[in-house]
């Protein structure tokens, strides 16, 4: 299967130059994909700019039925990039089960509130009437993260086109094939020539040069804090719009009188679903002191049952992590492991898997530890790989000032049999989202993002959409 640019509609690139994209469980090579220059970048850029305002003009029920054509498109065609979205990304099987469907409708949930941007209208004293329409921004940079670039591809890239813009997507460089695929369906979908422009690139030199690329309008970001604050920093001096989910930290709260068996198998699932490289990913697990050693133990012998996984390993009951995304990934987190062996106890886990058929690719056994000290890096830094902080608290004061010690605010939970008590801490604790007896439950509907370091503006449900737009006034007199 080849894999290009879609710029102006044709898949093509001005590029001479490309680069190898890595099985994440072998280190084999998959395909080599176009290397974006900077030609490339602003002819993608110029296609967006040229064909605003033709779509500014179609009917938004138009637009909304090119959105539910990729929606059917990614149903019907998923079996063409299951296995390059497993290998490039380092997902089981056990991983992908549900992802890709949830993408697919989200596509679909846009088409069907796409059209649902409503005005309103104002009554003044004397001849005015004084109405608010939603305008597009322009041409909108979308930079998708490398842990989920199809979910963040149908994330960042439906509202904005709902909205009346034209977009330029920058895929993840070390995961692009899964997003390259998406400029396929999106010529069959019928949008409009120059609509939607996607482009891949090695190192962040394109997406740098896109960022800060006068023609784009707004950006769109998911990724390291330290990236969204250069981003922030290149938007900020003509006010150029950005929406940045960032980092996480997520504290899982447990208190005494909670089902304590369903919340250390909830704890320990969301801690390495994806080997622990996801935002939302549970972090830190705080214990009400009265059943900290009780809860402690039953997640440490689950985290000990975690067996590897090939992207081709059958889908099997027992629960299975696959390769750390690359190198940088895995001798990070082992850094946090040797501070976790001065700083705390390690109780499970923690070394590179070597034998056979692993010792290729970055395989951590997914690791455990104790901690008492909350000043810890261990406690305060998003990690972003398998390893998981354990504390105690005292009461629930104390678990809410633990919560919100971290600078990271995107999500967490708090599980009680208590409703009161867990809704009362639910809104105590300062993230964009928190769960009460579930974690990692999520719908189209739902604003997504968080507060601090996370970043700010929200994505999923019409607030996406709004991320996208300007509020225009405009007043009539006779």
């Amino acid at each position: 299967m080849k894999f290009d640019f879609l710029i102006n509609g044709r898949l093509s690139h001005e590029t001479d130059k490309t680069y190898p994209v890595y099985c994440k469980a072998d280190q084999s090579v998959i395909t080599e994909v176009p290397d974006a220059s900077e030609a490339d970048i602003d002819a993608a850029v110029a296609a967006a700019r040229a064909a605003l305002p033709v779509w500014r003009r179609v009917k938004p029920v138009d637009r909304c039925k090119m959105v539910a054509r990729m929606a059917r498109l990614m149903r019907e065609r998923v079996h063409e990039v299951t296995e390059h979205f497993g290998k490039e990304g380092g997902l089981p099987r056990n991983a992908l089960k549900g992802g890709i469907s949830f993408h697919s409708d989200l596509w679909l949930f846009y088409a069907g509130i796409g059209d649902k941007q409503y005005g309103s209208v104002l009554e003044h004293e004397g001849e005015y009437l004084n109405y608010f329409i939603r305008e597009p921004l322009g041409v909108i940079a979308c930079m998708l993260a490398w842990n989920t670039p199809l979910g963040s591809f149908s994330q960042k890239v439906p509202p904005a086109l709902l909205g009346g813009n034209t977009v330029v997507v920058r895929v993840p460089d070390e995961a692009p094939l899964a997003a390259l695929w998406m400029g396929t369906l999106a010529r069959e979908a019928g949008f409009p020539d120059g609509v939607l422009n996607i482009v891949a690139g090695l190192g962040g030199e394109s997406g740098a040069y896109l960022v800060r690329h006068p023609e784009v309008d707004g950006v769109s970001f998911t990724g390291s804090v330290v990236v969204g604050r250069k981003i922030a920093e290149a938007c900020a001096p003509i006010f150029k719009r950005s929406v940045l989910e960032l980092g996480g930290k997520s504290p899982f709260i447990i208190c005494s009188d909670a089902d304590l068996e369903k919340a250390a198998a909830h704890a320990v699932q969301a801690a390495f679903a994806y080997q622990g490289q996801g935002c939302s990913a549970v972090s830190r697990v705080l214990i009400e002191e009265a059943v900290h050693d009780e809860v402690l133990a039953r997640m440490v012998e689950m985290v000990k049952s975690y067996r590897p996984a090939l992207p081709d390993t059958p889908v099997t009951d027992s629960p299975q992590i696959g390769p750390m995304f690359n190198k940088r990934q895995m001798e990070r987190t082992l850094e946090f492991v040797a501070l976790a062996k001065r700083e705390a106890r390690l109780l499970a886990g923690g070394y590179r898997l070597v034998d056979p058929p692993f010792d290729k690719g970055y395989y951590l056994q997914p690791a455990i530890c104790s901690l008492e000290d909350t000043d810890s890096e261990l406690f305060m830094e998003e990690i972003f790989g398998p390893l998981l902080t354990v504390v105690s608290f005292k009461d629930e004061a104390h678990a809410i000032a633990l919560a919100n010690k971290c600078n990271f605010a995107l999500s967490g939970s708090v599980w009680s049999k208590d409703f009161g008590k867990a809704r009362g801490m639910a809104e105590a604790i300062r993230f964009g989202t928190v769960w009460t007896n579930n974690h990692l439950c999520f719908s189209h509907h739902s604003p997504w993002g968080g507060y601090k370091n996370t970043g700010w503006d929200r994505e999923f449900g019409i607030d996406a959409i709004e991320s996208f737009t300007e509020v225009k006034s405009i007043w009539l007199h006779p």
